[in-house]
């Protein structure tokens, strides 16, 4: 019997904001026990240099494994800029605790078929074992994808229902968190030099009886859930 790898709806310590705007961009927020996670922006670049991408603690397990120079980090975060403004919700976010210290990002990025998003996600590494990572993707996956499942978006030229990820048999940590949000291995291959386990999960339409309300002003929409 086929394992049912449907994710379960918003936890009920997420509240996620979705803002449309008359100029086709978009705004989104995720407001989590600890954590408030955002648009990544330009004035995020040197902490995503500092804390992440230079970090070799941090990438040793994340893609090459490789450190990366600032040059590729203002890249990436051209690109997910780019996204928002042209209205497009599948991008990067930037952690950060409700104080406004960083503590890392994620991203629920383009997938390699249609409808699917690839999510992935970094921690700095003083915050690692603090649970930052699992109260992240936890409100990403279950908070922020089921509204956008509801409200129609699509991703790679699909409607949006499934969420993949990678990651190493020797990280389980990374692995623990995908699984306990109901996502299971698909399949396993070689990538990067290092074999990489295949998460998938289908994205769960909100729950019937959660509370939600749709603002809507002069200038934009404004969606909520509230948990």
């Amino acid at each position: 019997m086929e394992m049912d790898r449907t994710m379960r709806p918003a936890p009920t310590d997420a509240q996620v904001s979705i803002e449309r705007r008359m100029d086709g961009s978009i705004g989104v927020i995720i407001e989590t026990e600890r954590l408030r996670v955002a648009p990544v922006t330009h004035a995020d670049a040197a902490e995503y240099h500092q804390h992440l991408f230079s970090d070799p603690t941090v990438m040793g397990k994340f893609a090459t494994g490789e450190v990366r120079d600032r040059a590729y980090v203002d890249g990436r975060i051209n690109a997910w800029v780019e996204r928002w403004k042209s209205g497009d919700p599948f991008g990067g976010f930037v952690i950060r605790d409700r104080s406004g210290q960083f503590i890392g990002h994620v991203v629920l990025g383009h997938g390699d078929d249609p409808g699917h998003s690839e999510i992935a996600y970094l921690i700095r590494a003083d915050k690692w074992g603090q649970g930052y990572g699992s109260e992240a993707v936890r409100g990403v996956v279950q908070g922020l994808a089921p509204l956008l499942r509801a409200y129609g978006y699509s991703v790679e030229n699909g409607d949006f229902c499934f969420i993949d990820a990678t990651a190493r048999p020797d990280n389980p940590g990374s692995g623990k968190i995908l699984t306990n949000l109901g996502m299971g291995v698909v399949s396993t291959s070689e990538k990067f030099g290092a074999v990489r386990e295949h998460y998938r999960g289908e994205v769960a339409l909100p729950n019937a009886t959660a509370s939600w309300e749709m603002l809507v002003f002069g200038d934009r929409t404004l969606i909520r859930e509230r948990g």
